[in-house]
């Protein structure tokens, strides 16, 4: 907490005119913040080679990621769930690709022509 008392104090830090001037109102900011999916902790099976630690899988449910994403709005207008071509006005001779979803392979995959 000293630290971040500190650093606020710091001549360049207050003319930066951050949303919060105390620790106080930083962790008030903080609590706010959505919450996000936690950290789960497996141990892996290293029997068959030896090891001088415990060998540890650390990793996020996927299901609860993509729950998160999807629920977050500030994502709304920026996941695209088909794949789409947008071509120049001029004729429709250029295609223009953007995004992701608006390349050739979105589309195969899209269409199942893609090759494995």
């Amino acid at each position: 907490m000293a630290a971040i008392v500190h650093f606020l104090s710091l001549l360049l830090v207050k003319q930066l005119r951050l949303s919060f001037q105390t620790t106080l109102r930083l962790h008030g900011l903080a609590e706010i913040l959505p919450q996000i999916p936690p950290w789960k902790c497996k141990h892996v099976d290293t029997s068959p080679h030896k090891t001088t630690t415990i060998a540890r899988l650390f990793y996020r449910d996927t299901v609860d990621c993509l729950q998160t994403l999807l629920n977050n709005p500030l994502f709304t207008n920026s996941l695209d769930f088909s794949p789409y071509h947008v071509f120049t006005p001029a004729q429709c001779l250029v295609q223009v690709y953007g995004k992701w979803m608006s390349s050739d392979v979105a589309w195969k995959i899209q269409v199942g022509i893609v090759s494995t």
